[in-house]
């Protein structure tokens, strides 16, 4: 099993977030993937046909969470707690390595702005619909979740409150949103950055 500094609840909250598909399925983007929203694991591109199983699902999932902590522990030059690690690889998760590090959060943070860069956790709740950019009440859950777990210093309170749980109605919201997105923006600087930080597998 691989092993990761992200705390198990914060990482069952970012699954929350994914839905578990054990069979390859094509991405809003057209790119092929499998389990948790994982596109190469093990360093090598999904295809067409590919199944998992669950554990193995499971493994992809903690790859990627590995690829965000070392991803995060380049970009961020200040020394932060496991609870602050933990809050920026689910934002890291949600988008990608390389919007994280372009993110106002990383930037405080590298300037010793600690508390500012808390706050501005809860500033990344908007998507894009109907070609506007709007608040979605799911991701508003996401960021009030990863702002406590930032701030927080005991391991016993990182379940998630009644509050910080998306509906499915919420959930469904945000995944449409992420189409739109797609349709919207490139996501060539994201697909680059994450090909970058794979893995090197010996083919």
């Amino acid at each position: 099993m691989i092993e990761v500094l992200t705390y198990p609840a914060v990482q069952e909250y970012t699954k929350s977030f994914e839905a578990e598909r054990l069979t390859a399925y094509k991405c809003p983007a057209g790119i092929w993937t499998i389990a948790y929203g994982c596109t190469h694991p093990n360093g090598k591109p999904v295809y067409p046909g590919m199944i998992c199983t669950h554990d193995e699902a499971i493994e992809w999932f903690l790859e990627e969470i590995k690829h965000c902590e070392e991803a995060i522990s380049k970009m961020v030059a200040k020394q932060i707690t496991r609870h602050q690690l933990s809050a920026l690889v689910d934002m890291g998760y949600n988008l990608g390595t390389g919007g994280l590090a372009k993110s106002s959060v990383v930037n405080d943070l590298n300037m010793g702005c600690v508390q500012s860069a808390g706050e501005k956790l809860l500033t990344y709740n908007k998507a894009h619909v109907n070609g506007e950019l709007v608040e979605l009440p799911g991701l508003t859950k996401r960021c009030k979740y990863r702002y406590r777990i930032f701030n927080e210093t005991d391991e016993a309170a990182l379940a998630p409150l009644d509050l910080e749980i998306p509906t499915p109605e919420e959930l469904a919201e945000i995944e449409s949103a992420g189409i739109e997105k797609i349709q919207l923006e490139s996501w060539n600087d994201m697909i680059k950055d994450f090909n970058n930080n794979l893995p090197q597998v010996p083919a």
